[in-house]
């Protein structure tokens, strides 16, 4: 039988799960046609047919349960380059991803990934604590690896605000290839969406009990807290800026969301990280000095948000700044002093340059300022004495000499009249 000449075209078909060669696959239209003529042909040359691997048909895939235990899960920051395609892709104990045939994914029948919408706003506070949760971290914050040891004094705190748009996860409860031995960890899920987030870095004894504990707070200023602290502060933003131009995180999601604008596409702003059954990773701890319980306002302890002070000493010059007497034939002032706290004031009367005497008692918040102002009083003109302010922090500590009362100290501007608030936390 002879074969009119004819043009053919070279199919080859056929599937891979994922050579991790780099080298492109070839498809029917990558190959070139060729005409034949008759004495290319040979009428009795037999067909070769070659059957094909299906992609599902991978060798020596496991269940990862095998290997042992579940390992611990850990949600950090993205690091730069993250992306889906990371998913289910081994990663070393640095949080490194394994280069090469070692970086294939370790579920290739995993299928698409599930993608699941969310529109959340939210503020999450990280107070790193261990060797693995910052080496997780370290890509994203700047923080060199060989940095990262179990006995180091610099300590890390985060507070992120956070608006994801979706959630990308791998299904890893399907069959595996064995992990390589370097592989530690791999992502499991990707948060899409924007972020802000401060870190704090610094000594461990620059740490102080105020923003110790506020770590966690909301409503918080971290770039004025760290300034007041020694520290360190890093901002960094993917898509979320503050409006105001400071990195306050609110406590109410409508608040938190008018603190902020966005702006750009959502990227991967958090990862969750998974540990392979059977691997370990970091395990140095990375120590914080805790708190103590039933002393609030005092250092070392939980912050104060309420005062109550209900004792007043005061100390007053002899003679006027012009050294004068205050009245005529060198009689002490009759004094009338003000005191004034959250837009309440009281008043007290006493005679002399000395007091000590109950007051009020007067009740002010975490931050509020109390002011006092003195004068002379006279039957014609009252001789001014002195006025100051000063604001109510989280910590007094409790003083001795006061009976273990804590003590808030004002002064006039010039300094020659002093008022000593004593009281104790209310809350």
């Amino acid at each position: 039988m002879r074969l009119q000449p004819t043009t053919f075209a070279l199919l080859i078909l056929g599937a891979c799960a994922d050579s991790g060669s780099g080298e492109p696959e070839l498809a029917a239209a990558d190959l070139p046609s060729q005409q034949l003529d008759d004495s290319d042909l040979d009428e009795e040359a037999p067909v070769a047919l070659v059957k094909t691997p299906s992609a599902l048909e991978v060798p020596n895939l496991i269940e990862l349960h095998e290997l042992g235990a579940a390992g611990e899960a850990l949600t950090a920051s993205a690091p730069p380059g993250l992306t889906e395609n990371d998913l289910g892709r081994p990663f070393n104990a640095d949080f490194t991803r394994l280069q090469g045939s070692a970086g294939k994914p370790l579920f290739p029948n995993a299928g698409t990934p599930k993608r699941t919408p969310q529109r959340s706003m939210e503020h999450r506070s990280v107070r790193v604590s261990t060797e693995a949760e910052l080496a997780a971290n370290a890509s994203a914050w700047g923080i060199p690896l060989g940095n990262i040891r179990a006995d180091m004094t610099t300590r890390y705190a985060s507070h992120r605000a956070l608006q994801i748009v979706e959630v990308v996860e791998i299904d890893d409860t399907t069959s595996a290839l064995p992990p390589p031995d370097e592989a530690v960890y791999y992502p499991a899920k990707i948060y899409l969406g924007y972020s802000y987030e401060g870190l704090v870095s610094g000594d461990s004894a620059d740490f102080s009990s105020t923003l110790h504990a506020n770590l966690g707070a909301v409503n918080i200023n971290l770039s004025a807290e760290a300034g007041e602290n020694n520290l360190e502060f890093q901002a960094f933003g993917r898509g979320l800026n503050p409006t105001g131009g400071k990195s306050i995180f609110a406590d109410d999601p409508k608040k938190l969301e008018a603190a902020y604008s966005v702006s750009g596409q959502p990227v991967p702003v958090l990862v969750e990280w998974r540990m392979i059954p059977g691997r370990s990773g970091r395990a140095g701890q990375i120590a914080w000095s805790e708190l103590k319980e039933g002393c609030a306002g005092a250092e070392g302890c939980a912050p104060c948000q309420r005062w109550r002070f209900d004792r007043m000493i005061v100390s007053i010059p002899r003679t006027k700044a012009n050294g004068s007497a205050w009245d005529a034939g060198g009689t002490p002032p009759e004094v009338v002093l003000s005191l004034t706290a959250a837009g309440r004031e009281q008043t007290t009367r006493f005679k002399g340059t000395k007091a000590d005497q109950s007051i009020g008692p007067i009740e002010v918040m975490a931050g509020e300022a109390v002011g006092f102002s003195a004068v002379d009083k006279d039957l014609m003109n009252d001789d001014p004495i002195g006025s100051g302010t000063t604001p109510i922090r989280e910590f007094h500590s409790p003083r001795s000499e006061f009976g273990g009362s804590s003590a808030v100290e004002l002064s006039s501007r010039d300094s020659r009249t002093k008022v000593t608030l004593l009281g104790q936390c209310a809350g």
